[in-house]
Formats: C-alpha cells, structure tokens, sequence
C-alpha cells in the first residue's frame, strides 16, 4: 500500500481510538446533571479542537523518519484529512443528531475559510524577500488586502456560495430588526446558518446578525431576543473597537517576515517574531473578554430581565454541551456561564461545578511524542 494510503488511514485510526479514549469518563456519566455530562465531555470537546493537527504532525513525521525521501507535504495533507475523518464518531457525540453529509458538508466550508487565511499567511511567508525590499510591499499588501476582503464579508460571501447559509426566517429578520431599531442600531441582513451547535453572531465589519439553526429549532423568541440583544451591543461598539477588533485580526502579521528576520540576525529574529505573534495573541485574547462582558451588561441593560437572558444563556451551553465552570485559562473568551447568570440576578438551581481540566491527556501524549520525533529527525 502507498505510503501516502498508510499516513491517511493511520491518521483517521488515531484520531479515532484517542477520541474514543477521551470519552471514556463521560460514557460513565449517564443520569448525571448537564452540568456534569458537559463537565465530563469538556476533554473530548478540547481534545477535538487541535486534535487534527496534532494527529497528522505525528503521522507525518513517523513516516518522514521510516522514508525520508517521501514528500512530506503530501504526507501531511493524506495525514491531516485523515484524523478529520477519524473525528467523525466524536463529532457524533459533540453535535447529537449530525449526519455525514451534513456534517462533511460543515468540514468542507471550515476548511476553505482555514485554508483561506492560514492559505495567505503560508503564501506571504515563502514569497517574502529574504533580504527585505523587492517585492516587500506587494507582498504585505496583499496579504493585508485578503485579510481586510475576510473581515469585511469575504468570509460570509464564501459561506453563501458553500450554501452553509441563508436568510433568517421572516419571524427572526422581524424580531432583530425591530430589536435593532428599538437600540437605535443599523442591520444589513439577518441570516440562518446550518450548523447543530447553538450560537449567534454578529458581524460587526459588515453589520450583520447569524443564527444557527439549532438556536432558532430550540429557543424560545423571548430568549431569543435575549440572544439578540448581546448580539446587538456588539454592533454598538464604535469605530475605535471596531478598528482593534481589526487590528486584532493581524496577530500572525508578523510571522511573514520570519525568513527575513532569520537572514538579519540569526534565530533569535524568529524567537520574537513569534514572542509578538503570542502577546498580540494575548491582547486579542483580552479584548474579546472585555467586549463579551460589555454585551452582557449592554444585553441586561436593554432587556430588563436577566431571569431571561440567563435562561438563554443556560440553554446555549446545556444544548452545546458546555460546561457551566472552567478554569482561568488566557485563552479564553468568554466569562463562565455560572457567573454570567449570577451577574444576570439568577443564582442557578445547582451548586457551583467543579471545572473540568484544561488539557486532555490525548493531546499531552501527541505533543511529546512529535516533539521528540523532531529531535530525532534534526539529531538534536
């Protein structure tokens, strides 16, 4: 059998048996409180996030050391579509009701909005001039130019052509324009996307509002005007955040000159590339925080009911499956739902959860065994 055949089904293999693995306590949660299944499943649910990258990294480097003259960006791309298809049974967990076309549907559009902008990024980095100059500018410029055509519709326009969405139904662009208008607030279309999570978003470059299916199949219109009213102080936040929710997108901006920064000063350029990429990453990170919390006093603010929203609020992550506590991570956005309901006025009808732990074990034992691959193949 090719070996690029081998790294395809040795990558769906692993994806497969450590999702399995990561389930294992949540299997033996059956009867439990949400609070507790979604506790139990929050493992898996991290384990999902990285675990395609993690999983075709180590394939591809196993099969680089056993041919070191195969290609390895095939190797990586047979190994990479591999573990998503490994993820297919977890996904079944994670989204209840999910079928495989639909969901083979859902992977197709992710991954042209992946590839389209980590695509720009990997295309600036190898057509950077290696010694500054040249074709410097036009390399920048157009890497900034795909990025702003993203924020500014570009990835809602590749979502309608992929058919992932379509205009909310008439009762919904009734609700959240007249919400809309009530918050003296402009809409310019109100859409349904297909996806079994629930969530709504808005789109603050382009003034739009999203509704995933599943919200508007299981939420009430009162929570759901509650949803929209944290949605709508999105829209309300200026010019000024606008611009550093932009500016925010520009994170990895830096890694484009890492070839250049090599050649000038050795590998200490790459070492604080990478350090600014991080705090940029960092800052982006406490931005976001800041805002979601400024919806949630901007949402109360507008309804006058935090019983509701909080009810919303609670419905979002029960059907998600998200846990009501986690613990303090820098990564994260958004406040605990637990707190966010006492915030509301709501003190929850069950005690506080304990958080579930931030790294699964899947995902520690990937990193050290392609860490130490890596060693081996540079003979470090």
């Amino acid at each position: 059998m090719p070996l690029i055949a081998v790294a395809f089904l040795a990558a769906a293999l692993l994806t497969l048996t450590l999702g399995w693995f990561e389930l294992r306590h949540w299997r033996k949660s059956v009867g439990a409180h949400w609070t507790e299944r979604a506790r139990q499943l929050y493992p898996a649910r991290a384990f999902r996030g990285s675990a395609a990258l993690f999983s075709a990294a180590t394939i591809t480097l196993a099969a680089h050391l056993y041919a070191r003259e195969a290609f390895w960006p095939m190797l990586a791309g047979a190994a990479y579509f591999g573990a998503i298809l490994g993820l297919y049974p977890l996904d079944r967990v994670l989204l209840p009701g999910i079928r495989f076309v639909s969901w083979l549907h859902g992977v197709a559009a992710s991954l042209v909005l992946t590839f389209l902008g980590w695509g720009a990024l990997f295309l600036a980095l190898v057509l950077m001039p290696r010694h500054g100059g040249g074709w410097t500018p036009v390399v920048v410029g157009g890497y900034v130019a795909i990025r702003m055509w993203i924020a500014f519709g570009g990835n809602l326009t590749l979502l309608r052509l992929l058919r992932v969405m379509r205009p909310a139904p008439p009762a919904v662009q009734a609700m959240a324009r007249a919400a809309c208008a009530e918050a003296g607030v402009s809409v310019r279309a109100v859409w349904e996307f297909r996806d079994l999570s629930a969530n709504a978003l808005a789109f603050t470059a382009t003034r739009e509002l999203g509704y995933t299916s599943t919200l508007l199949a299981e939420a009430p219109m009162d929570e759901l005007r509650a949803i929209t009213e944290h949605e709508i102080a999105h829209l309300r936040e200026g010019r000024a955040l606008l611009a550093g929710r932009l500016l925010s997108d520009f994170a990895t901006l830096p890694v484009i000159f890492w070839f250049p920064a090599l050649e000038a000063v050795g590998p200490w350029g790459p070492i604080g590339l990478l350090a600014a990429v991080w705090a940029l990453y960092l800052a982006r990170k406490q931005l976001v925080r800041w805002l979601e919390r400024r919806a949630d006093q901007g949402a109360l603010h507008q309804l006058g009911d935090g019983a509701t929203y909080a009810r919303a609020l609670e419905r979002l992550h029960r059907i998600n499956r998200i846990p009501a506590v986690t613990k303090r991570s820098v990564l994260a956005t958004h406040p605990n739902l637990y707190d966010r309901m006492v915030a509301a006025g709501v003190t929850p009808d069950y005690p506080r959860p304990e958080p579930p732990d931030l790294q699964p074990w899947s995902l520690s034992l990937l990193s050290g065994v392609s860490t130490l691959m890596l060693l081996v193949l540079f003979n470090i």
